[in-house]
């Protein structure tokens, strides 16, 4: 006998026996077939049916309806089921034997194998009828008891599913499994603890952390209170540790000797200590086991240096040592510190960068934000703290580094060292041999570190910006080669992906660098390096508003990198290109005030002048441009600052030309 497969759990689907879907538009038809599937015998009076159906109209008017709507479905069913339908004096019944329904297999116990427990949850599409609504007294009772049954049976069948998956050690699967029960029966504290503990199982602590402060938050929500004290401490046993030992858990390899120096051509570690409570709240705790992993996550996000797991940080959380110690004990060159507090509405986050081979203070910074939705708070203070901390450790590592004969610099050092050359950007043969040789003994020290080979690709693009390449072809195709390489050696890298993007946006490859740039937003959020690319290439693809927003957003997150003039350089370039002179003349203004900028400031002040009529200011800013840069044209600018419409530069082209500079 043929059959009819009926699918009721999530929207409404019949198919025949050859997997053809059959259509059933008429609302009322799909609730008659389902209405009969949920009655213990398939059928129903034909009064009783037809009543339930259309209550709204009179039995003659309602039997009618039913006449006309069983007349339509077999039409569509007596084809590939003639015997779908069972006849009888006054009744209306469905054949048993024709149909093959996913509510019948959704009847849990604990007895159940895994994969039958499996192939149960797997029927749960959604819920009863998903997607339909009625308005009729009756219909809407039948349709949320049936809701609420099947509902049971799916968190039922999900409990029994998920005790198998944790007893069979398969922490993924529970993982899935509970995160979907957590969804449909929030206010059960014993799923955010099982799910609390598959996460630990499988190595995911900072989520126990997460879900630890999800389970107070909703709790909270359903007027439940707080988490039973058995909660309470299922959490901190997963926190806790009892013995200190020196731990080296980092995405990067393991120093070869433990100390703060590492070996000879260990890159350095970071490590961020538990921020110290000062709230005195019961789920404060939570907070600062949250901003402490967060911020351990974001600064892994830039590959600058080796970050000390948060697990090893904790470790240390219950046992006091100063800072020479802690640095020792968790092989770390940099520690961050901090503290939490909290006035009324308002939470106040206070971080110190430290170098531990000393003491020295390296940055200090105090955060307020306003205490509200907790989870986007952690998320946004720790991309604020990396975004600051890390190139603040670059900085200071630079420094110590210049202490060093050049003989025993490492290959991570010598890198830094041909980024100091390279973001002096003098325009320079000099300045640009000097930082290729730098990158070029990196890599023969280390073939296969991916910066050296950027850094090699970012030199060659400024040789091209700044018209000082020999064959601009051979150094073209050289930039783009070592750049690609570069993502080859270490594809999650933002800066390599940064660099990347540079050089396709050199050779007018927009959208290819777009897609590059938008990788390394999303490799870290957190690195002000990744937004500005971004913004430079959203720019010069005449995306000009998501540009501004970008480029304000790297430049909020590093406000004193002495590289960010160059942010404010484009904002005001991207300005012009809207035509918005005044916005570009005081982001110029901000630009030029940095020590650190170079004949591109001024250059793209001048034009902003002249379209504000001011000529005599344009004309004293424009001769600093060419005190800086001797050669500057117009053709050289335009070279620099290429953009897909050629119509965005005439704003500059024309404000340079007025203000005098040659062609």
């Amino acid at each position: 006998m043929s059959k009819l497969f009926l699918q009721l759990l999530g929207e409404f689907g019949l198919h025949d026996q050859s997997g053809t879907r059959i259509l059933i538009s008429s609302k009322k038809a799909r609730a008659l077939i389902a209405y009969l599937v949920t009655r213990s015998d398939y059928s129903a009076s034909r009064i009783d049916l037809a009543r339930v159906l259309w209550e709204r109209h009179d039995d003659s008017q309602a039997l009618t309806n039913l006449r006309q709507t069983l007349s339509v479905l077999n039409q569509q069913l007596s084809k590939p089921c003639p015997d779908w339908l069972l006849k009888g004096s006054g009744t209306i019944a469905l054949n048993p034997n024709c149909f093959d329904i996913d509510i019948e297999k959704v009847q849990p116990s604990p007895t159940s194998e895994l994969s039958l427990l499996e192939a149960m949850v797997a029927h749960f599409r959604g819920s009863f009828l998903q997607g339909l609504s009625f308005h009729e007294n009756g219909l809407y009772d039948w349709l949320c008891q049936q809701r609420e049954r099947f509902e049971r049976l799916n968190i039922e069948s999900r409990k029994y599913l998920l005790q198998k998956q944790l007893v069979e050690q398969r922490h993924l699967d529970a993982i899935d499994n509970a995160e979907q029960l957590v969804l449909l029966d929030p206010a059960d504290e014993e799923i955010h603890c099982q799910l609390m503990r598959a996460y630990s199982a499988s190595g995911q602590r900072h989520r126990v952390m997460r879900q630890y402060q999800k389970c107070c938050q909703l709790l909270e929500q359903h007027q439940l209170g707080k988490p039973q004290p058995s909660t309470d401490l299922l959490f901190q046993s997963l926190y806790d540790e009892t013995v200190v030992q020196p731990l080296f858990e980092s995405e990067s390899s393991k120093p070869d000797e433990p100390g703060i120096e590492g070996s000879a051509n260990q890159i350095p570690a970071i490590a961020v200590l538990p921020f110290n409570d000062l709230m005195s709240k019961p789920d404060s705790r939570a907070l600062s086991i949250a901003l402490t992993e967060e911020t351990v996550n974001e600064l892994r996000r830039f590959h600058g240096f080796r970050v000390i797991s948060a697990l090893s940080s904790m470790s240390l959380q219950k046992q006091e040592f100063d800072l020479a110690t802690a640095s020792k004990i968790l092989g770390a060159r940099y520690l961050v510190c901090g503290s939490i507090r909290q006035a009324q509405m308002k939470i106040q986050i206070a971080v110190e960068l430290v170098d531990a081979a000393n003491g020295e203070l390296i940055w200090a910074e105090r955060y307020t934000r306003k205490l509200e939705d907790l989870f986007v708070l952690q998320a946004e203070l720790a991309r604020d703290l990396a975004g600051n901390i890390e190139p603040e450790a670059v900085g200071h590592s630079y420094l110590l580094s210049n202490r060093k004969s050049p003989s025993s610099l490492t290959a991570w050092e010598l890198v830094l060292r041909g980024d100091r050359q390279l973001y002096k950007q003098l325009g320079t043969r000099w300045n640009s041999d000097e930082a290729q040789n730098l990158y070029r003994s990196a890599m023969q020290l280390d073939p296969d570190y991916a910066p050296a080979y950027s850094g090699l690709a970012y030199s060659l693009c400024l040789e091209l910006k700044e018209g000082i390449a020999g064959d601009s072809q051979k150094v073209a195709t050289n930039m783009l080669e070592n750049a690609q390489h570069a993502v080859r050696l270490d594809d999650g890298n933002p800066w390599c992906q940064v660099i990347l993007g540079r050089a396709q946006q050199q050779l007018r490859e927009y959208d290819a660098a777009v897609i590059a740039y938008r990788k390394a937003v999303e490799l870290c959020p957190s690195s002000s390096k990744a937004h500005f690319g971004l913004g430079f290439g959203l720019s010069a693809s005449g995306e000009h508003e998501e540009s501004i927003e970008s480029l304000d957003r790297a430049i909020e997150l590093s406000p004193r990198d002495p590289m960010s003039w160059s942010y404010h350089t484009v904002k005001a370039l991207t300005y012009i290109y809207s035509g918005q002179f005044d916005k570009a003349a005081s982001s110029s203004a901000i630009s030029s005030s940095y020590a650190s900028s170079n004949h591109w400031a001024p250059a793209i002040h001048a034009p902003a002048l002249v379209h504000l009529g001011r000529y005599d200011e344009a004309l004293k800013v424009l001769e600093k441009a060419k005190q800086s840069k001797p050669d500057i044209t117009i053709d050289i600018v335009a070279r620099a600052f290429t953009t897909r419409n050629e119509t965005d530069t005439l704003a500059i082209k024309e404000g340079l030309s007025e203000a005098g500079l040659h062609k």
